[in-house]
C-alpha cells in the first residue's frame, strides 16, 4: 500500500442499472438487465500539480463503440463535460487526467457507448467516484554542486547511499577546451550535502570513464571503469571508506590476447567474497559493433579469477548488471540482437559453478536497453531501462520478474512529443515503503519518478529549469526520509563544448501548493 495520506484508493464493483441520456444528467432510467455491463473504477491517485492516474476494469464487455472517462467539478458528469477516450488492454483499463487543479474536487465515472444496437448506441455510466486532487510531490530543500576547476566538465555517472548514511558520487572529469583525456572522479558527502572528502585519478595518457560503484561488505568502495588507449579495456579500483586508493587494476592485462577488447559495465560482490564483473568482449577479428557477453570473476585483491566469453557470432551484446539470488545463482542481465535484428534484453541464470541454467529474452517489436537492475524488498527484481522503435520514441521501461525470470507487470513511461530514458548504471532504488525511486530525462526535462510496488504512479515531478539535457545517475531515499537526485547540471555552452558539473538536489515529500 502506498505510504500517501492524500491519496484516495478507491476500490468499487458497479453493476450498471440504468440507460443514460447524454444531455441530461438526472435522466436516468432502469432498462433491462439482459444486456447488462459491469465496469469500475478503482484507484484514482495524484501524480503531480495537474495530472491524476485513474485505473479500472472492465469484468464483462459487450462491443464497445467508444470507451473512456468523463469528469466535472459538479455530481454525476457525463459526456457533455470533460471526457477522454481509454483504451481497453485485455479488461482493464489505464490513463492521467491532465490540467487539474490542485485543492479541487472532482466527479469522475467511466462511460461506454455500446454498438450494433438498433437506436445508434447505448451509453452507460458506471458509479461516480469523488477525489479531493491534493497532489504530494518533493519541494527542493537544498542543492549542490561541484567542479573540479573552471576550465572542467564534471558528470555523474553512478551514485550510492553509503552504510554511514551519506552518499558517494563517482563520475568522470575532462578539460572543456582541450582534447585532453578524462579522469576519474569520487566524491563522498554527508546527507545534508556537505562534502567530506573527494578523490580524483588521472592518467594524461588514456581517458577513463566510470561506469558502476558499489560498496563492499567490508565498507570499501569498488569502481569498474573503462580504459581507452585507444582500444577499451576494463579497470577495478578500490578507495576505503576515508577516501585513500587502495589499489587499482588493469584486468585486460591478464587476458592473453592483448588484440581484443574488453569493457566493464557492472560489478557485485559474491556471496564467496570474490567480486564478478560484467561488460562486453569484441574479438580483434569482429567488426567494432560486434560483441559479446563477458564475464571476470576476481579475488577481493582484484586479481582475476576467470574470464568467459559467450554469445552469437555477429552480433552485438552487452551485460549492464548483475544479481545474486538468495541461494547463489547468478543472473546476468543485459541486451542481444535477435533474429530479427531487433535489441531485447536477454537474461541468463548461472549456477555457482558457472554452467547455465536457462536464457530469456525480454521484450517485443521495440528495442529494449536494460540500464539498471534492483533487488526487492519482496524478493523479485525489478529492471529499468529504455524503449525504443528504431532509435525513435524513446520510452522509459521497466519491468519486475522473479527469479525464474517470471513476468509479474511491466510498463512503459512516455511523454507524447518527447523522448523518455532512464540512465546510469544504479539509476533505481526502493524507499524504506517499497515504493520505487529512479531519475529519467527527456528532451526538455530532467524528471524525479516514485512508483509503488505494482508499478502505479505515485508522483512524477520534472525539474525544467536544469533542462533535459542533464545525466540523471541516481535517485534514493536518505535515512532522514529525504531523497536526493544526482547527475549532471548544464550551465551553458562555450565555444559550442558542453559546460557542465555534478548536481546533487535535496528533496522532500509534501502537498503542492
Amino acid at each position: 500500500m502506498r505510504n500517501n495520506k492524500y491519496t484516495s484508493l478507491c476500490l468499487i464493483l458497479i453493476y450498471i442499472l440504468g440507460l443514460n441520456n447524454c444531455s441530461n444528467k438526472s435522466d436516468e432510467e432502469p432498462k433491462d438487465d439482459s444486456n447488462q455491463l459491469i465496469f469500475a473504477i478503482d484507484l484514482i491517485e495524484s501524480v503531480n500539480s495537474s495530472q491524476i492516474a485513474l485505473d479500472g476494469l472492465v469484468t464483462q464487455s459487450g462491443q464497445f463503440r467508444e470507451f473512456g472517462i468523463c469528469w466535472s467539478t459538479d455530481p454525476l458528469p457525463n459526456v457533455e463535460d470533460n471526457i477522454l477516450a481509454v483504451s481497453l488492454d485485455g479488461d482493464e483499463f489505464s490513463t492521467l487526467i491532465t490540467e487539474l487543479t490542485p485543492g479541487t474536487k472532482y466527479y469522475f465515472r467511466a462511460y461506454a457507448t455500446i454498438s450494433g444496437l438498433a437506436n445508434g448506441g447505448l451509453l452507460e455510466y458506471s458509479e461516480q467516484k469523488e477525489f479531493l486532487h491534493i497532489p504530494i510531490g518533493p519541494t527542493i530543500v537544498k542543492q549542490t554542486s561541484y567542479t573540479f576547476g573552471s576550465n572542467f566538465y564534471e558528470y555523474a555517472s553512478s551514485s550510492i547511499k553509503t552504510f554511514d548514511g551519506g552518499i558517494l558520487v563517482s563520475g568522470s572529469f575532462q578539460a572543456r577546451f582541450s582534447n585532453t583525456n578524462s579522469g576519474v572522479l569520487l566524491l563522498k558527502y554527508n546527507q545534508e550535502l556537505e562534502l567530506q572528502w573527494k578523490l580524483e585519478l588521472r592518467d594524461l595518457e588514456i581517458s577513463e570513464f566510470v561506469n558502476q560503484v558499489i560498496q563492499d561488505s567490508e565498507g570499501n568502495f569498488l569502481l569498474v571503469s573503462t580504459r581507452y588507449r585507444p582500444q577499451p579495456e576494463p579497470n577495478l579500483i578500490k578507495v576505503s571508506q576515508s577516501g585513500n586508493l587502495v589499489w587499482q587494476k588493469r584486468l585486460f592485462e591478464r587476458v592473453n590476447n592483448r588484440s581484443e577488447r574488453y569493457s566493464a559495465t557492472s560489478i557485485i560482490e559474491t556471496s564467496d567474497g570474490n567480486y564478478t564483473i560484467t561488460g562486453n568482449w569484441n574479438p580483434q577479428s569482429a567488426a567494432p559493433a560486434e560483441s559479446n557477453f563477458a564475464l571476470i570473476k576476481t579475488t577481493k585483491e582484484g586479481d582475476v579469477l576467470s574470464i568467459a566469453q559467450f554469445g552469437e557470432a555477429n552480433n552485438n551484446e552487452i551485460g549492464t548488471s548483475l544479481e545474486e539470488s538468495p541461494s547463489g545463482e547468478l543472473l546476468l542481465i543485459g541486451s542481444a540482437e535477435s533474429d530479427n535484428d531487433d535489441t531485447n534484453m536477454r537474461i541468463t541464470k548461472f549456477n555457482p559453478d558457472g554452467s547455465t541454467i536457462w536464457t530469456k529474452d525480454f521484450g517485443g517489436p521495440r528495442n529494449e536497453f536494460p540500464q539498471a537492475s534492483l533487488q526487492t524488498s519482496d524478493g523479485n527484481l525489478i529492471i529499468a531501462g529504455t524503449s525504443t522503435f528504431q532509435g525513435h520514441d524513446l520510452q522509459a521501461w521497466l519491468i519486475k520478474i522473479d527469479w525464474n525470470g517470471s513476468i509479474i507487470w511491466e510498463r512503459t513511461i512516455s511523454n507524447p512529443g518527447q523522448t523518455i530514458q532512464i540512465s546510469g548504471y544504479s539509476g533505481i532504488s526502493e524507499d524504506q515503503s517499497g515504493n520505487l525511486l529512479f531519475s529519467a530525462m527527456s528532451s526538455s526535462s530532467t524528471y524525479g519518478i516514485k512508483l509503488n510496488s505494482i508499478g502505479k504512479f505515485i508522483w512524477d515531478t520534472p525539474f525544467r529549469e536544469f533542462g533535459g539535457s542533464n545525466g540523471t545517475s541516481s535517485m534514493f531515499e536518505l535515512d532522514d526520509g529525504h531523497i536526493v537526485l544526482i547527475g549532471k547540471k548544464q550551465d551553458s555552452e562555450i565555444n559550442s563544448t558542453e559546460v557542465s558539473d555534478v548536481w546533487l538536489v535535496k528533496m522532500k515529500e509534501e502537498p503542492f501548493n
